[in-house]
C-alpha cells in the first residue's frame, strides 16, 4: 500500500489478469458445465459429437478467420475511399478560400494604390464609395442660420459663457 502525503493509505485492488480473457475463460468453463448437464443424449453420443466438432474446429476457424480478414480488407477499401474523397473536398475548400483570400488582397491593393494615386474621386465608379474612410466626408446638419444661445457671442442655451 502506498502512503499519500497527508498520512492517508491509498488502497486499491491489484489486478490480477486481464479481465477480459478472465471473463472468457469463467464463462467457457461455465458453458462446458452446462452443456454437459443438458445434454440431449446419453454420454457416450455426447462425447462423439464434442470429439466430431473438435475435430472439424480448425477447418471452422479456419474459414471464420477468412471471413473477417475479407471482411476487414472491404471495410479497409471503404475507409481509404471515404477518406480520400474527405481529403479532396478540403483540399478544395482551401483552394476556394486561397482564391477568394487573393482576389480580397488584390481588390484592396487596387483601392489603396488609388488612393495614394489620387485616383477617380470618391462616389465615382471605381473609386471608393461614400462614407466610408477616403469617401466624401458627410454634409454638416442644415444651419437655422441662429446661434446657438440667446444671441450672445460665447453664451449658451442656458446663459453661461464658454
Amino acid at each position: 500500500m502506498a502512503k499519500k502525503q497527508n498520512g492517508e493509505v491509498d488502497v486499491k485492488p491489484k489486478k490480477k489478469g486481464h479481465p477480459f480473457r478472465n471473463g472468457l475463460f469463467v464463462g467457457a468453463l461455465v458453458g462446458a458445465g452446462l452443456a454437459l448437464l443438458f445434454a440431449p443424449g446419453p454420454g457416450r453420443q455426447t462425447r462423439q459429437a464434442l470429439s466430431e466438432r473438435l475435430n472439424t474446429f480448425p477447418e471452422d476457424f479456419d474459414e471464420f478467420r477468412t471471413t473477417v480478414q475479407e471482411a476487414l480488407i472491404d471495410l479497409n477499401t471503404v475507409f481509404k475511399n471515404w477518406r480520400a474523397a474527405k481529403q479532396q473536398q478540403i483540399q478544395a475548400a482551401f483552394a476556394q478560400g486561397r482564391e477568394a483570400a487573393e482576389a480580397a488582397r488584390a481588390d484592396l491593393q487596387r483601392e489603396y494604390a488609388q488612393r495614394v494615386a489620387g485616383g477617380p474621386p470618391p462616389g465615382v465608379a471605381g473609386g471608393p464609395p461614400p462614407n466610408v474612410a477616403g469617401g466624401p466626408p458627410q454634409a454638416a446638419p442644415p444651419s437655422t442660420g441662429r446661434p446657438a444661445g440667446n444671441g450672445a457671442e460665447g453664451e449658451t442655451r442656458n446663459g453661461a459663457g464658454a
